[in-house]
Order: C-alpha cells, then sequence, then structure tokens
C-alpha cells in the first residue's frame, strides 16, 4: 500500500484523512509539498510495518522523534531539504534493514554517532549541509560493507583514519566537500575501484598527487579544487577512464608544463577547470583532440605565448576563460569554429592587434566579452553590435580608437528583460552552473551535472568587484581607459536596461544627450575623465537607482540639476568642471538670491526695512521742522521793526561781552605761565 501526495500541495498534515496503518502500508511518499509542521510521531509510533518514507524537499522542523527506532522494517528514510533541528538519532543503529539515510540540507547538529557503522544494509548515506561537527573515523564505517554513496560535505567535520585503513565497501559516489580531510592525501581512495563521482574540495589538503590516481580506472568526475596540494602536473598518458567528463583541479599549487598535461587528458572531456594554480608554458596543437570540451578555464596561471589555430577545433566549446596570463598576438582566425561559445574572458593579458570583426559575425550567442586591458587597437567593429544576446561587454583598458558606434542599441539583451533565459538557452551546457554564487542550468545533448563558478569582475562605483548577484540580471558596458573620441551616441541610452555604464578616460566631445534619462535601472554611471561640455541634462535627475554619478574632470557648466540621487551624491563626481556650480558641489550658484541674513542688532531682515522706513520719516520730518522755526524767527525780524532793533542790540552786547571775556582770560594764561 502506497500513500503518495502530489496535488493538492499538504500544508498541515491535520488536513489529511485518517489513515488506518495497517499492516499493507508500506510507502509513504509526501516530497515536494509544502508541509510546515514538526515531524509527527504519530507516524513513527505506529506504523513500524513501514518500508519507505519520502518527506524530502518540505519545511518539515523540530527532531527525529525517538521512536523511529522502533522501525525495524524501514528500508529509505528520505528527510532531504527540510528544517530538521537536533542531533542524529544514536538508536538509527538498530535500524537493520536500512538502506537509504538521507537527512541532507537540515539544519541538525552535534556529531555523527558511531552506530552508524551498525548499519550493515546501509547503501546510501546522505547527510550534507547541516551543522554536523566532530571526528569520523574507521568505526564509523566499520560494518558498512554496502555503502555506494557517501555525501557528507559542508559539515565542520574532520576524518581520523588510520594509515593502513582498508575500507569495507566499494564507492561509486563520494562527496566529502568543505570538510577536513587534509593535510594529507587519502590513501585509502586507491582502493575504490568503482568511483565514479569524487569530491574532495575545500578539504585542507596540501599534500603532493600520488602517482596510482592518475590511473583510477572508472571516475567521470573529479574535483580537488580550493585545496593546497602541490606539486607536478603528470605529462605521461594519464590512466583515468576514458569516460572521464569532469575534472576540475583549480585553486591549487599546482606547477609544470600545461601543455604537457593537455596532450594526456581523457579525450571524452567536456569540463577541464585548472584555473588558479602555478603552471606555466605555453598551448600547442593537442586541443584537437578534445573536441568534446566544452568548458575550459585556465585563468590565473604563469601561461605565455600565442593561442594555437588547433583551438578552433573545440567547436562543442560554451566557456573560454584564459584571463590574467600572458598571452599574447592575435586571437586565432579559427576561434570562429566555435560558434557555441557563451562566455569569453581574455582580461588582463597582452592580446593586440586589432578588435576581432569575427566575433559579431559567427559567435551569436555571446552572453559574456571581457577584453579588459590588453593592447587591442583599431575602432570598434560594427560586426560586434550583432551580439544580441551580450549582457556583460568590457573593452576597457585598451588602445581603442575612433567613435563609439551608434549602432550599439542592437545590443538588444540590454534594453530588454530576461531575453536569455538562462535555464533553457539552446546553446548552452547541460550542467548546473554556479554564476557567481547563483546556480544556472544549461541545456544540450550531453548528460550528466557539475557546477562551474565563472567569475565576472564588474567595474561598479568606481571600484572593482566580483559580482555576486543574479548574472541574469547584470547588463554591463564598460569601454573606458581607451582613446574613443566623437560624442556620446544618444541610441545607447536605449539600452534601458543597464546596471553600469563606463566610458570614463577617453577622449569624448559634445554634450551629455538628454536621452541619458532613458537609464532607468541604471545603478553606476561614470562619464569622467572626457572633454564633455555644455549643461548636465535635466533628465538625469530620473534616474532613481542611481548610486554612484561621476563626471569629473570635463568641461560641463551650469547647474547641476535637482533631483534626490543627486544632491546625496559624492561632491567629487562633480570637481574639475570650473563652470559647474550648484548643489552637493557648491551651495549655490552666481546670481542666486542671498538668503535672509541677520542685522547688527540681532533682528531679522523685515525687522531690519521696518527700522529704515522710521528713520527716513524721522529725518524729512526734523528737516521741515528746522524750515518752519528758521523762517518763522526770521520772517518776525523783518516784518516787526522793534523786535529787529532788539535783536540786533542784543547780538551786540553779547559779542562785546564775548570779545572782553577772552581777552581777560588770555592775559590771565600769560601770566601764569611767565611766573
Amino acid at each position: 500500500m502506497l500513500v503518495s501526495c502530489d496535488l493538492p500541495p499538504v500544508t498541515d498534515l491535520s488536513s489529511l484523512p485518517h489513515i488506518n496503518f495497517s499492516k499493507s502500508l508500506t510507502t509513504i511518499d509526501l516530497s515536494n509539498n509544502h508541509v510546515t509542521q514538526s515531524i509527527f510521531p504519530w507516524l513513527f509510533n505506529y506504523s513500524t510495518n513501514l518500508v519507505d518514507i519520502y518527506l524530502d524537499y518540505n519545511q518539515l522542523g523540530g527532531s527525529i522523534p525517538d521512536a523511529s527506532g522502533n522501525m525495524n522494517s524501514l528500508e529509505v528514510l528520505s528527510l532531504d531539504e527540510n528544517q530538521l533541528e537536533g542531533g542524529i538519532p544514536k538508536f538509527f543503529g538498530n535500524m537493520c534493514a536500512l538502506q537509504a539515510l538521507r537527512l541532507a540540507g537540515n539544519q541538525m547538529n552535534g556529531s555523527v554517532p558511531k552506530s552508524i557503522g551498525n548499519l550493515s544494509a546501509l547503501q546510501n548515506l546522505h547527510l550534507g549541509s547541516n551543522l554536523l561537527e566532530g571526528e569520523i573515523s574507521d568505526q564509523h564505517f566499520s560494518n558498512l560493507s554496502k555503502l555506494t554513496e557517501l555525501r557528507l560535505s559542508h559539515n565542520s567535520l574532520t576524518f581520523k583514519f588510520s594509515n593502513d585503513w582498508v575500507p569495507p565497501f566499494q564507492l561509486i559516489a563520494l562527496d566529502l566537500s568543505f570538510c577536513n580531510l587534509g593535510p594529507d592525501f587519502p590513501k585509502w581512495l586507491r582502493t575504490q575501484q568503482s568511483l565514479l563521482e569524487l569530491d574532495i574540495s575545500h578539504n585542507g589538503i596540501s599534500d603532493t598527487i600520488p602517482s596510482w590516481f592518475w590511473h583510477i580506472p572508472t571516475p567521470q568526475t573529479i574535483n580537488l579544487s580550493y585545496n593546497q596540494i602541490r606539486g607536478m602536473l603528470p605529462s605521461e598518458p594519464l590512466g583515468l577512464s576514458s569516460i572521464t567528463t569532469i575534472l576540475n583541479l583549480s585553486n591549487n599549487k599546482f606547477s609544470g608544463i600545461l601543455n604537457n598535461f593537455l596532450c594526456s587528458a581523457p579525450r571524452k572531456l567536456i569540463y577541464l577547470d585548472l584555473s588558479n594554480n602555478q603552471l606555466s608554458g605555453g598551448l600547442d596543437i593537442c586541443f584537437n583532440q578534445l573536441t568534446e570540451l566544452g568548458i575550459l578555464n585556465l585563468a590565473n596561471n604563469n601561461l605565455s605565448g600565442q593561442i594555437p589555430d588547433s583551438m578552433g577545433s573545440l567547436i562543442n566549446l560554451k566557456v573560454l576563460d584564459l584571463s590574467n596570463n600572458s598571452f599574447l598576438g592575435e586571437l586565432p582566425l579559427s576561434l570562429q569554429n566555435c560558434t557555441k561559445l557563451s562566455f569569453i574572458n581574455l582580461r588582463d593579458n597582452s592580446f593586440s592587434e586589432k578588435l576581432p570583426a569575427w566575433m559579431g559575425e559567427s559567435l551569436l550567442s555571446l552572453i559574456i566579452l571581457d577584453l579588459h586591458s590588453n593592447k587591442f587597437h583599431g575602432c570598434i567593429p560594427l560586426q560586434l553590435c550583432r551580439l544580441a544576446h551580450i549582457q556583460f561587454f568590457d573593452l576597457s583598458q585598451n588602445n581603442i580608437s575612433g567613435n563609439i558606434p551608434r549602432c550599439l542599441y542592437n545590443l538588444t539583451a540590454m534594453a530588454f528583460k530576461n531575453i536569455n533565459n538562462m535555464s533553457t538557452h539552446e546553446s548552452f551546457i547541460a550542467y548546473s552552473f554556479y554564476i557567481d554564487g547563483t546556480q544556472v542550468t544549461f541545456n544540450d545533448d550531453f548528460g550528466g551535472s557539475s557546477n562551474y563558478v565563472f567569475n565576472t569582475i564588474v567595474s561598479w562605483k568606481g571600484q572593482s568587484y566580483v559580482y555576486g548577484k543574479n548574472f541574469g540580471e547584470m547588463k554591463s558596458i564598460d569601454l573606458s581607459s581607451n582613446k574613443l573620441i566623437g560624442e556620446i551616441p544618444a541610441e545607447i541610452f536605449n539600452l534601458t536596461e543597464l546596471k553600469t555604464l563606463n566610458l570614463a578616460g577617453n577622449m569624448l566631445t559634445g554634450l551629455i544627450p538628454k536621452e541619458i534619462g532613458h537609464l532607468k535601472q541604471i545603478e553606476s554611471l561614470d562619464l569622467s575623465r572626457n572633454q564633455l561640455f555644455g549643461s548636465i541634462p535635466a533628465s538625469i535627475a530620473d534616474l532613481n537607482f542611481l548610486s554612484f554619478l561621476n563626471l569629473s574632470y570635463n568641461k560641463l557648466s551650469g547647474r547641476i540639476p535637482t533631483g534626490t540621487q543627486i544632491q546625496i551624491a559624492n561632491p567629487a563626481g562633480f570637481i574639475g568642471n570650473l563652470a559647474l556650480c550648484g548643489p552637493p558641489l557648491t551651495p549655490k550658484c552666481p546670481g542666486d538670491v542671498k538668503p535672509n541674513a541677520e542685522s547688527p542688532k540681532g533682528g531679522s531682515k523685515s525687522n531690519q526695512e521696518d527700522e529704515d522706513e522710521f528713520l527716513k520719516c524721522l529725518y524729512i520730518g526734523m528737516g521741515l521742522g528746522f524750515m518752519v522755526g528758521f523762517w518763522g524767527v526770521c520772517g518776525s525780524l523783518m516784518l516787526n521793526r522793534s523786535w529787529r532793533h532788539l535783536y540786533f542790540r542784543t547780538t551786540s552786547n553779547l559779542n562785546d561781552w564775548l570779545y572782553v571775556a577772552m581777552i581777560v582770560n588770555i592775559a590771565r594764561l600769560q601770566r601764569m605761565f611767565q611766573g
């Protein structure tokens, strides 16, 4: 008997009809629903005859009840991707029929009980992505002779095995990534002759790889990345299985000549990542032996020389990353045969010659084109405007000259949302890539699955960052630090989904087009160190998401437009424009009305005006009073004769008295000084 619930989703177990747990009930499958209850004890208390329990991908919380230890008939307990807490019950060791224990993707803590080693029928043990800690020793696997899948990744587990330990099992899949298996390379792996999948990345291994490892007969997937493994890569033919398709040795300390290793690699490789090592030498003619290769990442090594024509044999190539090496010369024309390329990163090399026009004619699936910091010269070919799927276009720090093509408006992936369906684009490889931390699934003719990290460095808000957001939303054009001339074409502002636009450090002239206000999604805009003149368009104030603006060192003039994002911008983004004024660069512009000022006595401007009006009236009144008094006296003397005689007689007597008093006082003073 089987109980299975898919539609409609179960959210509350109490809503289920009453189930009679008879002996005929063997399987319950409630996976991929929205169950939010704590794990239900009644299931374990009364269902001792259950064989299979599938509760994956729900929201079950709480801890696993003790009663689960009574389920002696249980063969599969699958609780992956829930919110379970607490430790792994020790009594799991009593479930002698258990073949699959899957508790990955929860929040379980504590140590892994050694009683797990009693599960002699166990084939699959999945405890990855929890909060488990402590040591794992030989005893945990003492009786697990039937174990084929061991997945303990993303826990704080330390593995302590004796040097001569021989596992009782033959694994098909081993995933111990993000644990602590080092510092020695695990010698017991030599005994695993059926291994198809091996992931011991992020394990603190600082040893060299023994020669026997390269002769394991069966692996399809090998991931040793993010350790400190040192030593030379082998130059003799590898004994790895011809079906090996994925090989990730990135972020270690491997050295030696890369080309020797490439020529001995398995012919069926579709994924090869040797980035962030110390490999040297050039690339020779061995690519014609790796025609299935879909991903090639050789970034951050010491490689040099020219790219051989044989790279054009990689007709299934989707990802090519040769960044931060010392490659030089021109790109071989044969690369136009790699028509499935979606990601090209050649930044920080010494590639020269003109920008290849054939990219825009043959590589029509390109989403990322990063040619930053090379020695490309000449004009931007008009053919590059045909890259309708491009979302990241970086030609910065080269010697590119000429005008910015007006046809860039044809880069339609930057004008519309989700024009590239990252999960169904027909040219992508059939893997779940991790692009800057975000998982994206690509579909094609290949089978299998793997993880791939494609790091894209973005000039973002004046700094360089490895972009860590959902790549599907990133839309960027960077043409900075070249020798571009002419005006900024208004057509470029039709790319309304752009997140960042950087044209700094060129010789661009003319006005900033008013169409700049169309960039409604722009967050970072840098037009600094050019020869732009005129006023800043008022429409720039409509860019509500703009958080970085740099217009410094141009010839701009006039008032800075008013807008929330503009006035809170860094003033350094406007310096070097001698005729530019207004906030945030200056408090005001010439000719602005002065603000209200305080009078010397502390009064306001309006009070000062009232006082001035009063004094004006006072002075007028005093003048009128003086004239009335003066002519009143003078008129009376002129009209009355007796008053006139009396006035002149009084004035004459006063004059005589003043004269006599002055003579007497002068004589007295002379006698005082002489005595």
